[in-house]
């Protein structure tokens, strides 16, 4: 069983508490240790203080965009982004990866498909 200290952390931003709760009990099921920040402004105070070794996140919310969100991160957090988002078309999804999103996942989320994605990034973090 992980203990919480090696736990690896995720953190969830995203605007619909239903979509934040599920990701954060499914995660937790899963042995990880989880976070929610419901904006992207959120999202990066909490990136700074939950130091997470991935990020799961929505590209539409109020405050600031998940588009600008992925921008600052990538100056504060060396953590994996997915983006999961219900704007699932190409553009969208280019835009993210181009960006510096490590994938992206269309919703509404299949948690299967999350967490294979999931854990082929941290693998890939704890390669390098």
């Amino acid at each position: 069983m992980t203990t919480q200290s090696t736990a690896k952390r995720v953190l969830i931003v995203d605007d619909e508490v239903e979509i934040c709760s599920i990701l954060k009990e499914f995660f937790e099921s899963e042995g990880y240790v989880a976070a929610i920040a419901n904006n992207g402004l959120e999202g990066l105070e909490q990136a700074t203080v939950f130091q997470p070794d991935i990020i799961v996140m929505d590209v539409r919310m109020p405050e600031q965009d998940g588009i600008t969100t992925l921008k600052e991160l990538k100056n504060i957090s060396l953590a994996p982004v997915i983006i999961c988002s219900g704007l699932a078309n190409r553009e969208t999804a280019e835009k993210c990866l181009n960006l510096g999103a490590a994938d992206f996942i269309a919703k509404p989320i299949d948690l299967e498909e999350l967490q294979t994605v999931v854990k082929k990034h941290l693998k890939a973090g704890d390669a390098g």
